[in-house]
């Protein structure tokens, strides 16, 4: 990425998706902001990924039922759909910071969270 996505790009980028993809690339930015120093570690990416579809995709309410097919479930959407939302949180990152940069004053995760929320918003 040699320059920012603009926020068009990455609304279109993101307007396809459905309400799981939305919340896994939106635990996946927390974890990029949190940890910005972290996210060219590949293996520690695919973890946090592998950690948010988990809570995208479970049942609070039945948290301790989860079954071999809830984890084969979990396995198979993650093999098939990271490299696709990882380059979508990338972006929304990305474009988040250009957007803080952009907008100047004191950078702090409630306002980085705000400007990610907009983006999935549906």
């Amino acid at each position: 990425m040699s320059r920012p996505p603009t926020g068009d790009q990455v609304r279109a980028l993101l307007a396809p998706l459905d309400a799981i993809d939305r919340k896994v690339i939106g635990g996946v930015c927390a974890w990029m902001m949190a940890e910005p120093q972290r996210i060219r570690d590949r293996e520690w990416l695919s973890q946090r990924f592998v950690e948010v579809c988990i809570i995208a995709q479970s049942n609070p309410q039945d948290e301790a039922a989860a079954t071999t097919d809830d984890v084969e479930h979990v396995r198979a959407f993650a093999q098939t759909r990271m490299p696709d939302l990882l380059a979508a949180a990338t972006a929304v990152f990305v474009r988040t910071a250009e957007d803080l940069r952009t907008e100047g004053g004191t950078v702090t995760m409630e306002r980085a969270s705000a400007i990610v929320r907009s983006y999935l918003a549906v």
